[in-house]
């Protein structure tokens, strides 16, 4: 598994049995028995990061401790989006989506560039807050780049007609 192998990371019951679907970059959909968030920490443990400090750098500037984006690498952000109801206590609502794979949304629908589509259960105002913070971090691990229009520092203005309500 390299670096950014998943493009989206989301919490479902296969066989009965509460897990982690992982749709990978080269189009598979796999099931893992473990919750999103234990199979995040281990894929942050499995490149040598450390989640708990990542959480802490991104909170420094974001001013927030909960469902903050989560960067794995310089391209590599994952927004965490609510995606379902818990039917126990202890289960994970949360998953988490490539920042940068959005390509619109539509209704309680999430379209990722590549044709995918997630059922999500975020209002489009959190899916908004969620990827300016996302932005935020790409920029800031970027050094403050000023925002181009290649860069997607631009995707709040992408999508401005999506996040309307």
């Amino acid at each position: 598994m390299s670096i950014g192998a998943y493009k989206a990371i989301y919490p479902g019951y296969q066989n009965g049995k509460n897990g982690t679907f992982t749709y990978s970059c080269d189009n598979k959909l796999e099931f893992h028995t473990t919750s999103p968030s234990t199979f995040m920490k281990n894929l942050f443990t499995q490149h040598n990061l450390c989640l708990s400090s990542r959480k802490m750098w991104c909170n420094t500037f974001l001013h927030t401790r909960s469902n903050i984006p989560l960067p794995l690498a310089i391209d590599q952000i994952y927004v965490p989006l609510k995606i379902r109801k818990p039917l126990q206590p202890y289960e994970g609502t949360y998953g988490y989506i490539l920042f940068n794979l959005l390509d619109q949304i539509q209704n309680s629908h999430l379209v990722l560039s590549d044709e995918l589509t997630l059922e999500i259960l975020s209002t489009p105002n959190h899916i908004k807050n969620k990827w300016i913070q996302a932005d935020h971090v790409y920029c800031y691990y970027h050094k403050f780049l000023l925002p181009t229009e290649e860069s997607t520092c631009y995707l709040k203005n992408k999508f401005a007609s999506s996040f309307e309500n």
